[in-house]
C-alpha cells in the first residue's frame, strides 16, 4: 500500500482531498492553518461524490493506519445526491498516516 498524501483539488470553490472527478471531502470546522485531518480531535466533514453512477449506492468510509495497517470504520450511508457529511476523527495518539477508503456495491475508489 502506498502512503503518500493526496493532493488538495477545488470543486466549485470547495477544497476537497480525494479523487478528482469521482470523490471528495471537504473539512468543514476548525481553523484554516490546521491540518484537514487531525488525530485524536474529531471534525465535521462532507462527502462529496462527483460521479452520477454512485447514486443509491450503500459505502462505507474506512481509514487504515500505516503504523499497522488496521483499518476503522469512519462511516456509513447511502449516496443521495451529491452531498453527504458526517464527523469523525482518529484515536489513534502519535505520529503516522491514514489512509481513506471508500468500500460499497461496485464503489472501490480510494482516497
Amino acid at each position: 500500500m502506498e502512503w503518500e498524501v493526496t493532493p488538495a483539488f477545488t470543486y466549485e470553490d470547495l477544497l476537497l482531498y480525494g479523487e478528482e472527478g469521482a470523490f471528495g471531502i471537504q473539512k468543514v470546522n476548525g481553523t484554516a492553518d490546521e491540518h484537514p485531518f487531525l488525530v485524536n480531535q474529531g471534525r465535521h466533514y462532507k462527502l462529496y461524490f462527483l460521479s452520477p453512477q454512485f447514486e443509491g449506492t450503500h459505502y462505507k468510509l474506512i481509514a487504515t493506519h500505516e503504523s499497522d495497517e488496521k483499518s476503522v470504520l469512519l462511516y456509513e450511508s447511502t449516496v443521495s445526491g451529491i452531498e453527504s457529511g458526517g464527523k469523525w476523527g482518529f484515536d489513534k495518539s502519535g505520529y503516522g498516516n491514514w489512509k481513506y477508503g471508500l468500500m460499497g456495491n461496485l464503489l472501490q475508489h480510494l482516497s
